[in-house]
């Protein structure tokens, strides 16, 4: 497990999203996890998402999601991702929030 994770809401964001990964992704310190936050944006996002991973060499890509976010999950499930865990946090200031871990093998 990495020292830092780097937490990137995402929705809505196709326009931004590749500037937004690329700067992450070209740091000089490489001891991170990348964690996306995507609660079903009805754009590209996933897509480019699994595209990174893919890109990286990733075995697998973790999406979470706010449990609270039925269609988000029922979503994600359809595309093949399973439902792995679920991490209680709080979330740009709102306690009490879920993430609900989604993984999909790629």
């Amino acid at each position: 497990m990495a020292n830092i994770s780097v937490i990137v809401p995402v929705y809505k964001v196709e326009e931004f999203l590749s500037r937004c990964v690329d700067s992450i992704l070209c740091q000089s310190y490489s001891d991170f996890d990348l964690i996306l936050v995507d609660d079903g944006s009805p754009d590209r996002c996933g897509q480019m998402c699994e595209d990174y991973a893919r890109q990286e060499g990733c075995k697998y890509l973790r999406l979470d999601t706010n449990s609270r976010n039925t269609s988000a999950r029922a979503l994600y499930k359809s595309m093949g991702y399973e439902e792995i865990g679920c991490v209680p946090c709080v979330f740009n200031g709102l306690e009490d929030v879920n993430l609900v871990l989604i993984e999909k093998a790629l």
